[in-house]
């Protein structure tokens, strides 16, 4: 564990899960250093029942890739871990990836490359599935959800039809659901 250093950028006071826990291991973002003195950026473990001290999971940026897993914004659903990934190759963009616990393979389930000023922020579960908050040109700020496939992400409802948001804010978790409050079209908030 020497030369590993804990990724503390975005992280906020709001975010829940910025060190999550699955099947008694702890989840967090670190750094090592790279080769010509830059830093890689991956996620790693730590289980205290063993005794191998924090190891590396799967790293992010490796080959001239660009990429940082955002602590904050994870999120643990039965046996795995899903997290948003900040990628400037290609472009700046986000991506969503999943960690299965039972496997152990880190893959990407989402990019949201080529969608110029698009991002998802607030990731949440719910019945099983994670529930986010995507903003793009197309829909506009709307409730997405992913099942941890490809196919399976996608958005929930396009309430206000078009590049209208809809801002779902609020969202918290309970019984299973994910309740929240957005901006309809014909009224101003609801829930």
């Amino acid at each position: 564990s020497i030369g590993v250093e804990p990724g503390t950028e975005y992280l906020r006071s709001d975010h829940t899960q910025p060190f999550p826990i699955c099947n008694d291991v702890l989840y967090l973002a670190a750094y090592t250093p790279g080769e010509s003195g830059y830093r890689e950026n991956g996620l790693y473990k730590y289980d205290a029942k063993t005794n191998d001290g924090l190891t590396l999971v799967h790293k992010f940026n490796s080959a001239g890739e660009s990429k940082y897993f955002v602590p904050g914004e994870t999120r643990v659903i039965g046996n795995s871990l899903f997290l948003k990934v900040i990628s400037a190759t290609g472009g700046i963009h986000d991506e969503l990836w999943r960690m299965s616990e039972s496997s152990g393979i880190t893959q990407l389930v989402k990019s949201f490359e080529g969608e110029p000023g698009a991002y998802m922020i607030s990731l949440k579960k719910g019945y099983g599935n994670l529930y986010f908050v995507k903003h793009d040109a197309v829909y506009g700020t709307e409730l997405w959800k992913s099942d941890g496939s490809t196919g399976g992400t996608g958005i929930v409802r396009d309430v206000n039809t078009g590049p209208a948001d809809s801002n779902p804010w609020y969202m918290t978790e309970c019984n299973g659901k994910v309740i929240y409050s957005l901006h309809g079209s014909i009224n101003w908030a609801e829930l």
